[in-house]
């Protein structure tokens, strides 16, 4: 069994992740050879019931090890900023050009 999602937040605080409250609208992956292995980074977009939209990204270590960084955006409001905000909390240096577009599609928004 997958160990719960917690999402931290700009205020450093832990947010737990209902799955079945947080629909999964989009993600994608990216991959680091770095010693003593790979590290992944998976953006996430996910919407609430209320319409609130959750961006995210965990990050995986070699050893499997994760951690999410996110942040929660009001109904209707931007996702690129928080996802370029969260991607840089989490250690990825830029991201794909598709990324945005691909996202802010799955959204809705484009």
């Amino acid at each position: 069994m997958n160990d719960p999602l917690n999402v931290k937040l700009p205020d450093k605080s832990q947010m737990p992740v209902d799955e079945l409250q947080w629909r999964q609208l989009w993600s994608a992956t990216w991959a680091s050879l770095r010693e003593p292995g790979y590290l992944t980074w998976e953006p996430t977009l996910r919407r609430h019931e209320d319409g609130r939209s959750l961006v995210y990204v965990t990050l995986t270590q070699p050893g499997g090890s994760t951690s999410s960084v996110g942040e929660i955006v009001a109904p209707g409001g931007s996702l690129t900023e928080p996802l370029l905000r969260s991607v840089s909390r989490s250690g990825l240096e830029g991201l794909p050009a598709n990324w945005i577009e691909s996202m802010n599609k799955a959204s809705g928004e484009a």
